[in-house]
């Protein structure tokens, strides 16, 4: 068993252009997400003769909290999705910080450029519950989840490829018409309704978002340079970073 942070900003072996983490609640469940595009790599990363990591590739990991799976994605420096890859977890978790931390089990399913859907590491989860490494209820655990998504991939394939757009656009697409985007820091460009990512007091150190829409704007000010302070539909608070809509 590994546990893993879910921020890989301190991975001696990469040089990073940029890098975010934000936070968003689907159905009662927080989602913590990683980004990260890389400038340079001491040693590229290659997986069955595939390379995963190298100067200006771009990575994505979506982890949901007290579940026991993680998405990874993997983009080449064109922004084209070399691979899906569903880590397995005993489980996912929070630190007295409130960083998001992971406990891999080392089974993984690959889901290739030509859609394959590849198993890895279910031998080494075996032999880990024959040695009683893991419990009973471990390894039930890892083999029914394994199930479940592998199931869940070849009817939603379609809905992967969306995700894996949906965010590369969200943490990578620059806005050819303007350098900056500063929509966030103007009250007239944000109403009630507006889906926004925004920063809460607590999150300020790490730089994670949090999703939401807006129910209130707090800011008096037509123009704040953080960011304009809003209240979520949810009770949250913080200062607006990005307009999703």
């Amino acid at each position: 068993m590994d546990i893993k942070p879910l921020d890989k900003r301190n991975n001696e072996g990469i040089v990073l252009n940029n890098s975010k983490m934000i936070k968003i609640n689907k159905f009662g469940i927080d989602y913590y997400i990683f980004a990260m595009n890389i400038k340079e790599v001491k040693d590229l990363v290659v997986e069955d003769s595939v390379t995963m990591l190298d100067s200006g590739y771009s990575y994505i990991q979506i982890l949901p909290i007290k579940k026991n799976y993680t998405l990874i994605m993997n983009y080449n420096k064109h922004g084209d999705i070399i691979r899906w890859t569903f880590v397995i977890n005993y489980s996912n978790f929070l630190d007295e910080r409130g960083l998001p931390f992971y406990e891999e089990s080392g089974l993984k399913i690959v889901v290739d450029k030509k859609l394959n859907v590849i198993e890895l590491g279910r031998d080494k989860v075996e032999l880990d519950f024959s040695n009683k490494i893991i419990s009973k209820e471990q390894y039930e655990l890892i083999i029914r989840q394994t199930e479940l998504i592998k199931v869940g991939i070849k009817e939603n394939i379609d809905i992967l490829k969306k995700v894996s757009n949906k965010y590369f656009n969200l943490f990578f697409r620059t806005n050819k018409n303007k350098e900056v985007d500063n929509r966030n820091t103007y009250r007239v460009n944000i109403k009630s309704g507006t889906k926004v990512a925004i920063v809460l007091k607590k999150d300020q150190k790490t730089g994670i978002l949090t999703e939401g829409i807006v129910k209130d704007i707090l800011t008096k000010s037509i123009v704040h340079h953080r960011g304009i302070k809003v209240r979520l539909e949810d009770g949250q608070v913080g200062r607006v970073q990005k307009i999703l809509d």
